[in-house]
């Protein structure tokens, strides 16, 4: 019996089986997108004009320029040098600045002065949480393959929590900086375990609709930040709103159970039957545990080295392994324990560049989810800068990812993975580019907000649906004895996207529109490279490397078959990878 066919019978999808799914989404995401995208309303920048000395009028102390599309506005960041005089003459402020309270009220800009040549600094603190995540997600990625995923979440989500509470009494810039990137690292801690614990919780057929649910309610998070953020316009007090959650979260993950997927791949057979059992109970099936024997975990492709410490027997099919007894007793076990890491194989991020295969499908994983990152980031971000309320932009940007994700989920059933990708992707980006070529005023006068949010919208929702899909192929095309370090490494090329979008909105001190173009062609670009991914449609996730080739020889073979249906007869396969049920 293989693992899936065990998961089927003790009830995927089951009352139980879904409340632990539904604990995993909501400590792992739902918050998660808070501290995200709490750069957009605390370190917004309001209108501001040099501090006027009481002795002159505004129109005497502050020149007047133009803006981007040629209305007449107080300039931000100069004065006259001689208010009242003759000269036109101009100087930066020296006063410091005036800022208004609408519609953001008090944020690190106001705090700290991040304005005019510092106005920069907003977006390098948000660079600075994502570089942050890169490191995390190397750093968690690996550890979450050695010691499994619910240590690593428990304890992530308590830091996260300490650290969002202590970045709300930062006395400086540089020291909420400092915090905000350790944020970054923990935010991997208890991402990562949350898409591989989805993963690997579900069979092929559950798990599009399963990851539709997590991203879910991610984008719910989305959506309720901006209506607390309305409500909470002090920076400092929202900070503690959305941390606090983090310390109920931490106590909610101890009642998690381990991956058992994880559990078999390190040889710990009887907690892996524990969690079975447990899962069986609360959903109404009655399963023993007893009669769930260490022979009957079958996870094709499993490595020779990985059961270094069991007596076993082993017999070859085709070009992967299936284990078909195990003859282990509880001292056997316990040296599994000892040694996790002979039970992972290679488990390395070499592993990773094991085969050209493997290393094909890293490299076309890490550039996809470069350019889905950075076009999502980017256009969530853009979202307050564009025309019309900046509570309702981002309220939207969180609502639209809903139905996309559903998009998402009933695509990847219907066509697969590869073609949605590469369509949504295009259509994404012509969205985006469309955008950047509407002005906010027609040549009669007539105002085209409306227009200008309906096709960001349109954007955010092609590209919020092609980024789910390229994050939920992800977890399916790495081997489980390195899921958790695939994710991490692609992982690591999104959030350099991510890292780049908030610098890539400087682009707006030169054309309001230049960055929402840039995104759209950078998500237009190299869409097509998923065509160099195997199709994970119905299919097991692969094992190791050798099943990952496996795959690739048998597409090969299929496309054969459909040119010349006469080799039909001549060279059957064996497709070991579909499951009978989808």
């Amino acid at each position: 019996m293989e693992i899936d066919d065990i998961i089927r019978s003790v009830g995927d999808f089951g009352r139980g089986h879904m409340f632990i799914f539904v604990c995993i989404c909501l400590i792992t995401q739902f918050t998660a997108s808070w501290h995200i995208f709490a750069i957009t309303l605390i370190g917004a920048s309001p209108s501001h004009h040099c501090t006027v000395h009481t002795a002159f009028e505004i129109d005497e102390y502050i020149p007047v320029d133009v803006d981007n599309e040629g209305e007449a506005i107080y300039s931000s960041c100069t004065q006259y040098t001689q208010p009242g005089g003759p000269s036109n003459a101009t100087s930066v402020c020296q006063n410091g600045w005036t800022y208004s309270e609408t519609p953001y009220g008090t944020t690190i800009v106001t705090e700290w002065d991040l304005v005019c040549d510092r106005g920069h600094l907003s977006a390098f603190s948000q660079s600075v949480m994502m570089f942050g995540v890169i490191v995390g997600a190397f750093i968690f990625g690996y550890i979450s393959d050695r010691v499994g995923r619910k240590r690593v979440l428990t304890v992530a989500l308590l830091c996260q929590g300490c650290l969002g509470v202590l970045e709300a009494f930062s006395p400086t810039y540089i020291f909420f900086v400092i915090v905000r990137f350790f944020m970054g690292i923990f935010d991997q801690g208890y991402q990562l375990p949350g898409y591989t614990m989805t993963s690997e919780m579900f069979t092929p057929k559950r798990r599009p609709y399963a990851f539709t649910m997590l991203l879910n309610f991610w984008a719910a998070g989305i959506l309720t930040f901006p209506i607390l953020a309305f409500f909470i316009q002090d920076w400092r007090t929202l900070q503690i709103v959305i941390s606090v959650p983090f310390f109920l979260f931490h106590l909610i993950a101890w009642f998690i159970p381990e991956s058992p997927r994880w559990l078999i791949s390190v040889g710990r057979y009887k907690e892996a039957t524990n969690v079975f059992a447990k899962i069986a109970r609360l959903n109404g099936r009655k399963i023993d545990p007893m009669t769930m024997k260490p022979q009957q975990f079958v996870d094709n492709g499993i490595d020779n080295k990985a059961f270094d410490n069991c007596d076993e027997n082993v017999t070859n099919v085709g070009s992967g392994r299936t284990i078909n007894t195990i003859s282990q007793d509880t001292n056997d076990e316990e040296k599994a324990q000892e040694n996790p890491k002979s039970i992972a194989g290679n488990n390395t991020f070499i592993y990773l560049f094991r085969t050209r295969r493997m290393t094909q499908v890293t490299i076309v994983m890490m550039v996809l989810w470069f350019v889905s990152s950075l076009a999502y980031y980017g256009v969530s971000l853009n979202s307050v800068e564009l025309a019309g309320d900046p509570y309702l932009n981002l309220f939207l940007c969180g609502a639209v990812e809903i139905p996309s994700h559903w998009l998402s989920a009933f695509l990847s059933i219907w066509f697969g993975r590869r073609r949605p990708i590469c369509v949504l992707l295009v259509l994404g980006g012509i969205a985006c580019v469309t955008t950047g070529f509407i002005p906010e005023r027609s040549a009669n006068g007539l105002d085209l907000t409306p227009f200008i949010v309906t096709t960001a919208m349109a954007a955010k929702f092609f590209v919020s649906s092609a980024y789910a899909l390229v994050s939920m192929c992800a977890t399916e095309v790495f081997p489980t004895v390195v899921r958790s370090k695939g994710i991490g490494i692609v992982s690591v090329s999104g959030r350099i996207g991510a890292l780049i979008a908030p610098l890539v909105l400087l682009l707006g001190e030169v054309h309001s529109n230049l960055p929402i173009i840039f995104f759209g062609c950078i998500g237009i670009v190299p869409s097509f490279l998923v065509f160099l991914l195997p199709e994970m449609r119905g299919r097991k996730q692969p094992q190791t490397a050798e099943d990952l080739d496996f795959m690739y020889e048998e597409d090969k073979m299929k496309k054969k078959i459909e040119r010349k249906p006469d080799i039909r007869n001549k060279s059957p396969i064996v497709d070991r990878s579909v499951t009978p049920d989808v």
